[in-house]
Formats: structure tokens, C-alpha cells, sequence
């Protein structure tokens, strides 16, 4: 089955640039982050009314919101920064394998031998 799991990936420097001197930072505070993150993104959902004053609040109530924010350790080769850079360009789906017919988005995916994947479309601006 397929589940809907929007996401984001970033490539991020791990410090700043000043007056022509890069400073790593001492620590990044990935639940500040996270925390924020929530807030923005529910905060905008709640704007475009898909989502009430309650869904908000039982959210933010949670343990664990469903918002999340990794960090990996940082690398120093070219290799990886390479394999990094691939993987965060990638597109989540194939687009040749979406088709759109009567307001109904299939995905038929490579592996699928009978049958697709089906849910129905949604406009989002």
C-alpha cells in the first residue's frame, strides 16, 4: 500500500560565513528545530482552513508530533557528498508512471504486476 508521507531532505552546511570566515556551529538544536518546523507547517494548514484550532493543539499535545528532523554525522569525502547530493535531487516519483483520467491520479508502479495504485487527485495551491 501506499502511504502519504510528504517529506523534505536538505544538504546543509554545518556552520556560517562571516566577513570571509566560516564558523561551525558549537551545537544544532534539532528539537527547536523540529518544534518549529511543526509549528510552520501546521500553522499553514490551518490558514488554508485543512485543519481546525483542535487538530492543531492535539497535534503540538503529542509525544511525538509526526514531524521529525535528522541529522547525520557530517562527511568528508567527495564520494559521499556526491551520493548525498544524487539522493536529494532524486524526484519521489516517476512521472511517467502517473497518469491522470476522470479527476483520478494512478500510479502504477515498476514492480506491479496486476493492478496499480489508485487514490484520488487533490488541488493544492
Amino acid at each position: 500500500m501506499l502511504n502519504f508521507h510528504p517529506h523534505l531532505h536538505g544538504l546543509l552546511a554545518d556552520g556560517y560565513w562571516k566577513d570571509g570566515v566560516f564558523t561551525r556551529f558549537l551545537e544544532v538544536a534539532l528539537a527547536s528545530i523540529e518544534k518549529a518546523f511543526a509549528e510552520r507547517v501546521l500553522a499553514q494548514l490551518h490558514k488554508r482552513e485543512l485543519i481546525t484550532d483542535d487538530d492543531v493543539a492535539q497535534s503540538l499535545s503529542q509525544d511525538h508530533t509526526g514531524f521529525g528532523v535528522w541529522m547525520g554525522d557530517p562527511f568528508h569525502d567527495k564520494e559521499s557528498e556526491q551520493f548525498v547530493a544524487r539522493y536529494i535531487e532524486r524526484a519521489p516519483l516517476a512521472l511517467d508512471k502517473l497518469s491522470l483520467q476522470d479527476d483520478i491520479v494512478t500510479y502504477t508502479p515498476l514492480r506491479m504486476v496486476q493492478g496499480t495504485i489508485r487514490w484520488s487527485s487533490c488541488s493544492c495551491s
